[in-house]
């Protein structure tokens, strides 16, 4: 890791070491199978910027997953259309396919800390 400038009368008398901060390696999901429960909200992949970021759910939507690819949504009927609705707003943004599993991603990297809770702000702690 570089060592930081000096601090000096341009700095402003502050200086910033950054250090490195990789996330977790992604799991392939493209020959995924089985189901996944979503529960609580859905957060962006912060891969693309949009709004809205976290997309919540008042109950579990349940993922029915075929190589990699969402074929069935099962839960409140509310809940999935929003959840489609959603889905369909960020494949619409960036032209991707909505039912593509691309990969898992599996928490926070642990050199990481975020000490409110997940409800305060999902996107944060995602």
């Amino acid at each position: 890791m570089p060592e930081p400038k000096p601090v000096s009368e341009t700095s402003g008398g502050f200086a910033v070491r950054l250090f490195p901060m990789p996330a977790h390696k992604r799991i392939p999901a493209d020959t995924m199978n089985g189901k996944i429960v979503l529960q609580r909200w859905v957060t962006g992949t912060n891969t693309h910027a949009y709004s809205p970021e976290v997309h919540f759910l008042n109950t579990p939507v349940i993922v029915q997953v075929e190589n990699g690819h969402l074929v069935n949504l099962e839960g409140d009927a509310a809940d999935v259309a929003a959840f489609r609705t959603h889905g369909r707003m960020v494949a619409d943004k960036f032209g991707l396919d909505e039912t593509l599993n691309h990969s898992w991603h599996h928490g926070l990297n642990p050199s990481t800390g975020y000490f409110a809770t997940a409800n305060n702000d999902p996107a944060r702690w995602n």
